[in-house]
């Protein structure tokens, strides 16, 4: 099991867990190995159409919760426009 703590040591403590899942490394591995912009659907239905890679390809609602995690880590970043 993967964990990932951020402690806070103002007055009190604040521990924040967030499990490292199977379909959260896909989809970073899957950004990694399509580096363009890209919508949810777009993510969703190219890996859907490459589970030969993919074992566990998230539902569209697990990307769009991965994504906003990763866009608050800013690991990825959210693009506007067309």
């Amino acid at each position: 099991m993967n964990l990932r703590f951020i402690l806070n040591f103002n007055e009190r403590v604040i521990i924040v867990a967030r499990y490292k899942t199977i379909q959260r490394q896909e989809l970073i591995c899957f950004l990694k190995a399509n580096d363009k912009p890209m919508s949810i659907s777009e993510i969703y239905l190219c890996m859907k159409q490459n589970e030969q890679y993919y074992s566990n390809v998230p539902s569209k609602s697990t990307i769009y919760r991965i994504i906003k995690e990763l866009t608050n880590e800013r690991i990825v970043k959210q693009m506007t426009g067309k």
